[in-house]
């Protein structure tokens, strides 16, 4: 039997209903139906032990933990080793254990552990016995326990989790840009239901499946179907009924079915019904309904199970002509990519942040969110839904699809799992499967096919999508290469043009080229761009790779001006919405990758406020810069003309200076900019603009200050001066304050006799040869990569004019090659592939201050090591004209210095 109740504004059986379940308020205050005890979902993320070491007795339930660390859950072994300065991170076994205490009331009640997320492998045991084991990192997964458990009494859980390196050969992923944090990572719960509930056992998901038609012509039409598993030892006549309220706590539908669902079955459901001019989810109005569904004894009317979930009505379709329609309406997707780690702790990210992570994104304008490269936590999904994000969510099927079936099935198991535990977020608009596939090989292409045909045989309301590394398109050639860009709905490219290689001004050509000969037939999505920044580099004269805030605010620049005019360009996909922790990568941030438009910590750089003023309807105006309100410069008239921009969509910024006002610029494409000239002190500097008879304003608070007197000396502050020797940009430590000024050669104040700064070589083709200073190795022992990671070779002399007076003066010095790179090719030197094999220079040289000689042969190697921070101390007296003179004296090899710091004492 199958029911549908139809409701208007004022029905009679409404009413009726309304009144029945009157004792039950928490219906229209969090729409949980559910009975007082049963069923329900405890959190057991308390009181674990833990230990990183492979510890097999430790499944026993009487094993002794009690020297073991107590933790937490979420909790991951690696929030701190991939940020060390040694090469690689733990991969391997852990354990953790935990002491459960299970009353007697549940002896007769299903019950299950439901782990959101263990990365990568892991093995439960309770009490001794063995209940199941689950592969891959990003996704939940269920077992049933009540056959195993002690009741009125205390149970043992124990998990091994296992993130081992070889684990890549038979489950995604493969490959990848990121690191693999190990742990228990995601909440643990407690389920207890009773006998015959919605099969949770599926995939990890509600066992309930709501979808709408993307047509408009069926707009209010749903369609609701499930499972629903009988573990009682008898036959059960049910009703299973489906609650539906608006937005106003209002039930708009009510269906209902009566089955008999036999012992030991599985059985399945599916109702269809449709409402009147129902409200449709979109970035713009993110309304949701929700979902009560509950499956009711026959007999005694006991609810058995009940579920809640949020869902929603919208349609959208992809096309050459119109690019991405939602509702009818043609959408640019603008947005970003996010990983799932956090500053100091790794994948064990707290709800609370993951959702922040949303609200920040959302705040910048955003519609469109790239959830990457895998399934992330379901409260992610869920603040997409409730703020208004479209969603693009994939499997992490990332550079290399190995070959067998091993890996294929694991692929099949990972997609279903993602696909079932989000099938109703009304957010997800794109589910995807392969990022940068480095060959085009047979399997991986029957990989693609197998991933796109699961997809569409599942859930054909929704698109499926490829993203694809533009610089690999040389091995995309022949029959499969082709084809592999004909699977998907839409292909994304990762394009890197202006950061790796290319030019970003010529970015719409590359566009169309990559249109023509590799997508004709289908919509295109730039799935990836984007370029570094540290925060804590300066310069008004930004260059590519040099890690400014002030390039990459200049990279996005030219790819949203060619996006916008290409319809089949169907949105963007910033890389990346925040810094993330990638163990052995080489940048001016160690282990970091640094092309967020927020730090690991979550503080905004001067790009998050660009692309809010490109992007947000909410007024934004933002005085780029912030982060640097110490500027020192070695300058003789003690002054400074220095431009001033101004981040904002409004259409006019007026500036003043110490409430001055300097003048007023018009908005072009987000930015307004100023010209203003900086004396020494402190400059209150506020941008305004009107919005709405509203003044939207910014402050930032400048100190400048100039250190050369009108005599031409340099007159050293209380702090210090410090020197970033080799280097043309400002660098500002965070949590001191110090200001790293810059010295290249022919510095007319620091007079510096040597070979011109480091350039590293890298591979011809790539867009930051001869142009990145340094090298992007990791400096053991320091926080302070920036400035050991540039240098001089070959110094003879550095002479700086102070004033009278006693000093001591800091050298710093570290070894910045792994071996004589004289002697490399051009490919060898390209991203400091394996140079263990040849031998470190043998670098020993004197060093005298001012006729006193401080080091006599300085074997650089042998006193600091290699790569390595290294500091020299010398306390110097300088007396009436007198300067300040260092002189290097080059034994074997070549001289070398990285830094110089000079403090009054």
């Amino acid at each position: 039997m199958f029911r549908i109740y139809t409701y208007g504004p004022i029905h009679h059986h409404f009413i009726i209903y309304k009144r029945l379940l009157a004792t039950l308020v928490l219906v229209f205050l969090v729409f949980e139906l559910q009975s007082h005890e049963i069923p329900k979902k405890e959190s057991i993320n308390t009181n674990w032990k833990f230990i990183k070491k492979h510890v097999p007795q430790a499944v026993i339930k009487k094993f002794d933990d009690s020297k073991w660390e107590s933790v937490t859950i979420p909790h991951t072994y690696n929030a701190k080793d991939i940020l060390d300065d040694e090469d690689g991170y733990y991969r391997g076994v852990a354990w953790y254990r935990k002491k459960l205490f299970i009353p007697k009331s549940y002896k007769h009640k299903k019950v299950s552990l439901y782990f959101e997320g263990v990365s990568a492998r892991c093995n439960v045991y309770v009490n001794n016995r063995y209940v199941g084991q689950h592969l891959g990192g990003y996704t939940a997964f269920v077992f049933d326990i009540e056959g195993v458990l002690d009741f009125g009494e205390d149970n043992t859980i124990v998990v091994k989790v296992d993130n081992s390196e070889n684990l890549s050969i038979t489950m995604p992923p493969a490959g990848g840009d990121f690191s693999i944090f190990g742990g228990i990572y995601r909440d643990v719960y407690l389920l207890v239901k009773h006998k015959v509930f919605f099969n949770h056992n599926y995939y990890a998901s509600s066992g309930v499946f709501w979808t709408t038609p993307t047509n408009k012509k069926n707009l209010g039409g749903f369609k609701i179907k499930g499972q629903i598993s009988n573990h009682d030892a008898y036959d059960k006549q049910i009703i299973i009924r489906h609650l539906l309220y608006d937005q106003n706590k209002k039930i708009v539908q009510k269906l209902e079915d009566i089955q008999m669902v036999k012992t030991g079955i599985i059985a399945h459901f599916e109702l269809e019904s449709a409402i009147d001019n129902p409200k449709l989810w979109s970035p713009d109005t993110p309304i949701l309904y929700t979902l009560v569904s509950q499956i009711i004894s026959k007999e005694n009317e006991k609810i058995l199970d009940n579920i809640t979930q949020q869902v929603g009505f919208r349609y959208f379709e992809v096309n050459q002509k119109d690019g991405f329609r939602l509702n009818g309406n043609t959408v640019k997707l603008k947005g970003a990519a996010t990983h799932q780690d956090y500053h100091n702790l790794g994948y064990a990210v707290p709800d609370s942040l993951r959702i922040k992570d949303v609200m920040l994104l959302k705040e910048t304008g955003s519609n469109f969110i790239r959830i990457s490269h895998y399934p992330h936590d379901r409260s992610v999904y869920k603040a997409c839904d409730r703020l208004g994000l479209l969603a693009w969510s994939e499997i992490p099927g990332v550079n290399w699809i190995p070959y067998g079936n091993p890996f294929l099935n694991f692929s099949e198991n990972m997609l279903k799992e993602m696909l079932f535990q989000n099938y109703n977020s009304p957010s997800i608009a794109i589910w995807g499967y392969h990022n940068e596939i480095w060959e085009p090989h047979l399997e991986a292409v029957a990989h693609a096919r197998t991933m796109n045909h699961i997809l569409k045989q599942e859930d054909p309301e929704r698109l499926t999508a490829m993203a694809f590394q533009s610089t690999f398109f040389k091995n995309y050639k022949g029959k499969l290469g082709k084809e592999i860009f004909r699977i998907a709905d839409i292909n994304g490219f990762n394009i890197y043009e202006g950061w790796y290689q290319g030019d970003m001004e010529t970015i719409g050509v590359f566009l169309d080229n990559l249109k023509h000969q590799y997508s004709p037939d289908r919509p295109i999505m730039l799935s990836e761009f984007g370029a570094g920044s540290d925060p804590r580099i300066y310069t008004d004269k930004p260059t590519i790779f040099d890690f400014s805030s002030s390039y990459q605010t200049r990279f996005y620049e030219p790819y949203l001006r060619e996006g916008n005019q290409r319809n089949w360009m169907i949105g963007y996909s910033i890389w990346i919405l925040a810094d993330f922790q990638r163990d052995g990568r080489k940048d001016v941030v160690p282990n970091t990758n640094n092309k967020g438009l927020l730090t690991t910590d979550r503080r905004k750089k001067d790009a998050y406020y660009y692309i809010q003023a490109r992007w947000s309807d909410n007024p934004v105006v933002h005085i780029a810069g912030s982060g640097f309100s110490k500027r020192i410069y070695l300058v003789p008239d003690r002054q400074r003309k220095e431009k001033v921009t101004v981040f904002s969509n409004l259409p006019k910024v007026r500036l003043f200076q110490n409430k001055k006002e300097i003048g007023t610029a018009k908005v072009v494409k987000g930015k307004a900019t100023f010209e203003t000239i900086f004396d020494e002190g402190l400059h209150i500097v506020r941008a305004e603009a009107f919005s709405a008879n509203k003044v939207v304003s910014d402050t930032l608070q400048l100190h400048y200050d100039f250190p050369v007197t009108e005599k031409g000396m340099i007159r050293v502050p209380t702090n210090g001066l410090h020197f970033n020797i080799g280097q043309t940009r400002t660098y500002l430590t965070t949590k001191t304050g110090r200001v790293w000024i810059p010295v290249p050669k022919n510095d007319t104040i620091l007079k510096l006799v040597s070979d011109d700064p480091f350039i590293k070589a890298y591979e011809k083709g790539h867009a930051f040869e001869n142009v990145r200073l340094g090298i992007s190795d990791n400096i053991k022992k320091t926080n302070l990569d920036p400035v050991y990671q540039t240098f001089v070779e070959n110094i003879q002399n550095l002479t700086i004019n102070v004033e009278k007076g006693e000093y001591q003066v800091t050298l710093l010095i570290a070894e910045p090659f792994l071996q004589n790179t004289k002697n490399l090719t051009d490919a060898e030197r390209s991203w400091g592939i394996q140079q263990s094999n040849r031998k470190t220079p043998e670098r020993v040289f004197s060093i005298i201050i001012n006729d006193k000689k401080v080091v006599d042969k300085l074997n650089v190697v042998q006193k600091f090591g290699i790569q390595t921070a290294g500091f020299i101390n010398q306390k110097v007296t300088i007396s009436e004209n007198r300067l300040l003179e260092i002189d290097f004296t080059a034994i074997k090899g070549n001289t070398l210095l990285n830094g110089l710091i000079i403090k009054k004492i």
